[in-house]
């Protein structure tokens, strides 16, 4: 999905997603829409709770979440950060939301860390 892509079909779906993972305990601390520049476009994140918690098993539960509870979501959109990555650092020092909301940030650079655009649901980073 390219930029301008970002549509409130696109906000709406990750926000059904979010509010899905809390209603089912799927343990996260973040999840947010991200632009990755021209190259990766627009790509769903979530920082999983644990750092230590295993990826595959992450993803299957997450996977199994999807396919039940919101089917129009594309998996492939999805990636798996970890809380201590540049960006989700720099996004949790500028925002915390620790339920599931909205919030845009548009370029902003925190502790040299740019983020040119990104639809957040939850950062709630300790």
């Amino acid at each position: 999905m390219d930029k301008e892509s970002l549509a409130v079909s696109e906000i709406e779906v990750g926000k059904k997603l979010a509010d899905a993972m809390e209603r089912s305990n799927i343990g996260f601390d973040a999840a947010l829409w991200l632009y990755e520049g021209d190259s990766q476009g627009w790509k769903y994140i979530v920082v999983p709770h644990r750092d230590d918690q295993e990826r595959k098993a992450f993803l299957l539960e997450l996977s199994k979440l999807i396919n039940r509870d919101v089917r129009d979501f594309d998996i492939g959109d999805i990636r798996l950060l970890d809380k201590n990555k540049p960006v989700i650092s720099a996004l949790s020092k500028l925002i915390r939301i620790d339920g599931v909301g909205g919030v845009r940030a548009s370029r902003n650079t925190v502790n040299g860390q740019y983020v040119d655009d990104a639809y957040i649901y939850r950062m709630a980073i300790n």
